[in-house]
């Protein structure tokens, strides 16, 4: 095997493993992690473009193949997944905002009612 194919088979098993570990945070909402794994896997992706043009192995180039497609294939996953995390993101905070409204209003006629004058329940001084 090659230089060019150990190290572009070295490169993909890294982003297999980003790839890996940002299904999981995807899962465990832990977005922070997620961010820096999506950065690091965008500088290893230019890094593996570089042996595109590579002369490899026929089979190495097929198993590399494959994997690329299993690979595209989990990313879109996570973006569904993403998408899906956003849109009951954006559902819940709408459903907060309506609440945070009610309390307002509910808030507004209270105090309303607490500051009207009270009347004693006796007739003294109104004839």
């Amino acid at each position: 095997m090659s230089d060019a194919a150990a190290k572009l088979l070295q490169l993909l098993e890294a982003y297999e493993d980003f790839t890996r570990r940002e299904t999981i945070c995807l899962r465990d909402e832990t977005f922070e992690p997620m961010l820096r794994l999506q950065a690091k896997k965008a500088s290893l992706l230019e890094s593996i473009k570089r042996f595109e043009k590579a002369s490899l192995d026929p089979d190495v180039a097929a198993s590399c193949q494959t994997r690329i497609a299993a690979l595209q294939a989990q990313e879109a996953a996570n973006q569904e997944t993403l998408a899906q995390k956003i849109a009951a993101n954006r559902r819940e905070y709408r459903k907060l905002a309506q609440g945070v409204v009610s309390a307002s209003k509910l808030r507004s006629a209270y105090q309303n009612i607490s500051s009207a004058p009270t009347q004693s329940g006796t007739l003294e001084g109104k004839a």
